[in-house]
């Protein structure tokens, strides 16, 4: 097993392999289904992340048995006050995206990408979120605490994942969790609870859109930009809070 596999340097390739399998599966797929078909997204999803993951455990070498005992679940406790940290979170993200403004091009292709339908469910809060979480937390920065100090695990790992996303306006919130799940990951070694974790973060935003049919629904529409933000305080204070217990009751921080 090739513990020390990705380099940052490594990882970068792993995100081009990403975009370039992506635009090689899209054009053809596009133009069998159609470019505003659902199922073409969830299609010209799942290839590339799944090629891409494969191949990044291939060159890790990681034993299947190896991979399976990263799903290891960690106390209730530690999942209640992560769970409780995940809606939080999107009520901080809210105003601070609203401040990135988006051309009216980018907009129609999100709606265009996002439909409330099956396909979408599937891809948004299944797909993703599994095979992200198996990338980036039980392969990248798995290798990376291997091979760099924490803090620069984290980091990197987390903006890798922003990356992947491929436009800033989730680059932002992406990040950011990415930044939580990391140190998850770190202190509980468990890639289940990190995976819950993203399912239940994506869930949460699928449904906002399911239930308002708008694709760019913010906060600040219901409430006004000046309580949005007070919102987004009060909710960083809790959230504060939860971490600071997570710290003490969550696991010692695996042995790397």
């Amino acid at each position: 097993m090739n513990k020390t596999y990705p380099s940052i340097l490594q990882s970068f390739g792993i995100f081009g392999l990403f975009v370039v399998a992506s635009i090689m599966v899209v054009l053809p797929v596009g133009s069998l289904i159609g470019e505003k078909n659902s199922w073409t997204t969830l299609i010209a999803y799942t290839i590339p992340v799944g090629g891409v993951l494969l191949f990044a455990l291939r060159e890790r070498k990681v034993p299947p048995r190896e991979f399976i005992n990263s799903m290891q679940s960690t106390s209730i406790l530690v999942y209640l006050l992560c769970m409780l940290v995940i809606p939080l979170g999107l009520l901080v993200l809210d105003p601070i995206i609203n401040l990135i403004p988006m051309p009216d091009w980018i907009m129609q292709a999100f709606k265009d990408l996002l439909r409330a339908d099956a396909p979408s469910f599937m891809t948004v809060v299944l797909i993703g979120p599994i095979l992200e979480e198996a990338l980036f937390r039980g392969v990248i920065l798995e290798g990376f605490l291997h091979r760099y100090s924490v803090r620069k695990s984290i980091i990197w790992s987390s903006v890798l994942f922003g990356l992947f996303h491929l436009n800033p306006w989730q680059f932002i919130g992406a990040t950011l969790i990415g930044f939580f799940l990391g140190w998850i990951y770190y202190r509980t070694g468990s890639l289940l609870l990190c995976m819950l974790l993203h399912v239940l973060n994506n869930f949460l935003s699928f449904m906002v859109f399911y239930l308002t049919k708008d694709t760019f629904f913010s906060f600040e529409d219901v409430f006004g930009a000046e309580l949005g933000w007070a919102i987004a305080g009060g909710a960083l204070l809790i959230i504060a809070l939860l971490i600071f217990q997570l710290n003490k009751v969550a696991p010692k921080p695996q042995q790397v």
